[in-house]
């Protein structure tokens, strides 16, 4: 027998009405975010709206300002849409037919198989925020299917749809442990995306995870990635630019 999974608090039938102000907010960031997204797509603002509640309630302007009990609700919410895009897969019905079809189902099943560790991570910014001990497992499953899903070079996206995938391993490159066997394919990853999406700098990478559910953290951590994955790649044409200048350490590859 196996054991009884373990659910977010439950939803509380009676709770203060959000605000507007804090409404209005969430609002325009979901309708930001659906631009990032193929026409036809309507689902995806029921998703990003619960997100981006998520994202404000956990956030130091607005997190103090919020009856808990809101703060359930909105973590319940904001889970339920995550699982929920993931299971029925939404937007089957608006695909066009052909590669172009498989190259959309790609970005959409990367994108919402990540959404789980960005609900978790608003939890535990907020729990690392307030020194609360914050036990971390789980993610490297959901890391794994991303990481099976884009090994397949046949069926990557193209173009800005690249977009959703490159936020959803930035969501999976916070998630894992520095020692992870995961982190070096994701920062090449990264790296493979930047470049195809000619991004000249981090304020461009910003811009783009900005235009997603995104936390506090997250915009702290993204000059770090940046910054990686930049001294990752001049790393490697330094090394190459050495070998190619250096005619014994040729000769000792040939030689082997």
């Amino acid at each position: 027998m196996g054991t009884r999974p373990t659910f977010p608090p439950p939803l509380y039938p009676e709770t203060r009405a959000l605000s507007l102000a804090f409404s209005d907010d969430a609002q325009l960031n979901a309708w930001r975010t659906v631009k990032r997204f193929p026409r036809n797509n309507t689902f995806a603002y029921d998703v990003v709206v619960r997100l981006h509640r998520l994202s404000l309630a956990t956030s130091s302007e607005w997190h103090e300002r919020l009856d808990p009990r809101v703060l359930s609700n909105l973590y319940f919410e904001a889970m339920h849409e995550a699982l929920f895009v993931t299971k029925e897969e939404p937007w089957t019905a608006a695909l066009p037919k052909g590669l172009k079809g498989v190259e959309l189902t790609t970005m959409f099943r990367a994108w919402a198989a990540s959404l789980p560790l960005f609900v978790w991570a608003t939890t535990r910014h907020l729990r690392v925020r307030f020194c609360i001990d914050t036990p971390w497992f789980g993610h490297e499953i959901i890391i794994s299917r991303i990481q099976k899903l884009l090994d397949d070079p046949g069926i990557w996206p193209r173009g800005k749809t690249l977009e959703p995938v490159l936020v959803a391993l930035f969501y999976c490159i916070e998630a894992c442990d520095l020692d992870s066997t995961s982190r070096p394919w994701i920062l090449q990853t990264i790296r493979k995306l930047t470049g195809t999406l000619k991004l000249a700098g981090p304020d461009e990478f910003k811009k783009i995870l900005g235009s997603f559910p995104t936390t506090e953290d997250y915009r702290l951590m993204a000059d770090e990635v940046w910054a990686e994955i930049t001294y990752a790649t001049s790393y490697e044409r330094v090394s190459l630019d050495a070998f190619d200048s250096n005619p014994s350490m040729q000769w000792n590859m040939e030689g082997t």
